[in-house]
């Protein structure tokens, strides 16, 4: 069920990325690793990584640069996307599930994959 919680939340890269790595990791703690590489045909990548754990605390901190932080409105629930050190980074929190995504992509076309992946979105500023 975890699993298919995780995985509803991946976004479609397109057809101009594959999948280069995969790994699920449920550790003794009862802590679900999930993650995903994708590598595109020009070199770009984008990661894919969640983190299960029951009754965990919501407010891990992410590192970013001093770029802006826009707040993004899919499936009701908030999405972040900012940069660090030229980064692209989306970051949100669902039942106890903890998603990152990281791209060396723009941060305007990271924000266009999730749109395409998961419909409408709204600024929440």
């Amino acid at each position: 069920e975890i699993i298919a919680q995780i995985e509803s939340w991946i976004p479609s890269v397109g057809d101009d990325f594959e999948v280069s790595d995969k790994n699920v990791i449920n550790d003794e703690s009862g802590i679900l690793y999930y993650y995903v590489l994708y590598t595109g045909n020009n070199s770009n990548y984008i990661s894919f990584e969640a983190e299960y754990q029951q009754n965990a605390d919501p407010y891990s901190l992410f590192e970013k640069d001093n770029s802006n932080v826009e707040r993004v409105v899919i499936r009701d629930v908030f999405i972040y996307f900012y940069e660090n050190l030229s980064i692209s980074v989306a970051t949100w929190y669902v039942n106890d599930i903890e998603f990152s995504v990281m791209t060396d992509l723009d941060v305007n076309e990271l924000e266009k994959i999730f749109e395409e992946s998961f419909g409408g979105t709204y600024n929440e500023n």
